[in-house]
């Protein structure tokens, strides 16, 4: 009925489609156009780079300059004088009569004996808190004698006193 080269062209164009779409398909990929023949502009189609905000300064010669500049930055630091922080007059800055100095020295040197510096400046800034937090204070230094001592500091300086204890001690 049908003559058999009639069905050898078909097929032949049939599958001569199949491959010029697959090919084409690829080719879409291949070349950065998604595979949507050009036509998106969704959300996975961009025309050029996306910045990232990273810096956009190329690395000179490769990994060779970085460890060139690592060296540099540790011969610098190495020669670098190490600078000792001055020790900060904590009663001279707030201007203390000699009642509040005597009572200052006292607490101050019996909470050296027990707390370490990080400890002594946190309670320091908690002495200037307003109002007096009290349960910071036995939570830092424990229930007892110490903490009487800096709660007695504490109501024995002035409002301004209190603010610049605060300023010196987080510092």
């Amino acid at each position: 009925m049908h003559h058999p080269v009639l069905f050898g062209l078909f097929a032949a164009f049939v599958v001569s489609r199949i491959i010029r779409f697959r090919m084409r398909r690829r080719w879409r990929h291949a070349y950065g156009h998604g595979g949507c023949g050009g036509g998106c502009r969704g959300r996975f189609h961009r025309r050029g780079p996306i910045d990232l905000g990273a810096p956009d300064v190329e690395p000179r010669f490769g990994r060779r300059w970085g460890r060139w500049q690592r060296w540099g930055r540790w011969q610098e630091e190495a020669q670098a004088p190490v600078k000792a922080a001055a020790p900060v007059d904590v009663a001279g800055s707030l201007e203390l009569n000699q009642r509040q100095r005597e009572l200052f020295d006292e607490v101050v040197d019996k909470a050296k004996a027990r707390l370490a510096t990080a400890e002594l400046a946190e309670a320091l800034s908690i002495i200037g808190r307003e109002p007096f937090e009290r349960d910071a204070v036995e939570f830092l230094v424990g229930k007892g004698e110490l903490a009487d001592d800096l709660e007695h500091l504490h109501f024995s300086l002035t409002a301004e006193q209190r603010t610049k204890l605060r300023s010196v001690a987080s510092a």
